[in-house]
């Protein structure tokens, strides 16, 4: 009795996550397996290879620590790369799919992953979108994209070799976790976001508060 009623609650999980989706689970992933806990995947800094403020740099760590060690060199660097965008480069990814959003809470999730306040993702995505150059991870590891304020977004790479894309792509993730996922935060003055989007190319992007260093 007690296995029939845990596998009909599996069944019910599964169900209520695939209408959250309005798509079917990709193929091989299951509940557990959408935990999105970081066990048995390397945490490293994101590599950045491109131009920032027409500047040429290859450099590794968040977008926001890049630029703050660029700001040291070139003054006023960050303020003109707060703008919103007026383009994103998506070119390098017309075959790619986005395969499904989970929001938090997700059962048996990690203790901190939580809601991180959503105008500091914004902020991120504002700085994803005004670099020109790649945003990478390597083999199964999960790479922190941008944080701040305790806000973060992740690329974690599933493939056995190095992963790059355009940051501009990488964004869009961010902004669907936003559009998606995004509630109000008690005490907060605004909404937070916690959440994981897939992508066909074995690649997920998430969004969840932080409170590691630098960060």
């Amino acid at each position: 009795m007690y296995f029939l009623s845990f596998a009909l609650s599996i069944v019910l999980v599964l169900m209520s996550i695939q209408l959250v989706l309005g798509v079917a689970l990709p193929d091989g992933l299951s509940v557990e397996a959408s935990h999105l806990g970081m066990e048995g995947y390397a945490v490293k800094p994101m590599t950045f290879k491109g131009t920032i403020g027409g500047i040429a740099v290859e450099a590794e760590g968040s977008i926001e620590e890049i630029i703050a060690n660029m700001e040291i060199n070139y003054p006023g660097l960050t303020a003109n790369l707060t703008a919103e965008a007026t383009e994103h480069d998506l070119s390098l990814h017309t075959r790619d799919k986005k395969i499904g959003i989970i929001c938090c809470p997700i059962p048996g999730m990690p203790a901190d992953w939580t809601t991180a306040i959503q105008k500091y993702i914004e902020d991120g995505i504002k700085y994803l979108n005004n670099v020109k150059g790649y945003c990478g991870a390597d083999p199964s590891t999960c790479s922190r994209v941008s944080c701040s304020y305790g806000a973060s977004i992740w690329l974690c790479n599933f493939r056995d070799n190095h992963i790059s894309a355009t940051c501009s792509w990488i964004a869009t993730f961010a902004q669907d976790l936003i559009n998606k996922c995004a509630v109000w935060v008690q005490g907060a003055n605004g909404k937070g976001v916690c959440g994981v989007e897939f992508d066909d190319e074995n690649f997920r992007v998430i969004v969840r508060r932080d409170d590691s260093n630098g960060c």
